[in-house]
């Protein structure tokens, strides 16, 4: 828990504008010009898909030899960039304005998407269980953990998430 506490401030700082001083926010949203929000969106989503896109567990075949780097880069700064991002975009996405986060809450809004939200949030209500539960069981047969062996085991671990969650 201690890597994501960040990442839990963003969500909770996010929480408290939208209780607080979301009339603000709207009011601050509307003054900045339909281009600026345009430009703001596109940089957010460019941002949120590069960081993505360098996630070393995507390129985990390679990763054996930059384990370590790869390792600190998500713990330290990937994470901590991510969350701001969506926190950022949800900001936005509470009045929008501009074609691009019209475009991205209706297809957000879209009733397709609807169970896999439902999977995704029953997912994310079980992972802390499962994988408690499973890399103490892991760490306690196992004496020789290599990074492969605990990369593999923890995919067992989040399709065992997924499948408790259905």
């Amino acid at each position: 828990l201690y890597v994501r506490t960040d990442s839990i401030l963003y969500g909770i700082i996010t929480a408290y504008i939208f209780i607080y001083h979301r009339d603000q926010l709207h009011k601050i949203i509307q003054r900045v010009p339909t281009s600026v929000s345009n430009l703001i969106s596109l940089t957010l989503l460019g941002l949120l898909c590069f960081v993505l896109m360098n996630d070393p567990v995507w390129f985990f075949n390679q990763s054996h030899t930059v384990w370590q780097t790869s390792t600190y880069w998500v713990i330290l700064i990937q994470r901590n960039i991510f969350a701001l991002i969506i926190a950022l975009i949800i900001l936005l996405a509470d009045s929008p304005k501009g074609i691009i986060m019209k475009s991205l809450i209706t297809v957000l809004k879209s009733i397709l998407l609807r169970p896999m939200g439902r999977l995704s949030y029953s997912t994310y209500m079980m992972h802390p269980f499962v994988m408690i539960f499973g890399f103490m069981l892991y760490f306690s047969t196992h004496q020789n953990v290599t990074p492969e062996s605990y990369f593999q085991y923890g995919l067992y671990l989040i399709v065992i998430t997924y499948m408790v969650s259905i």
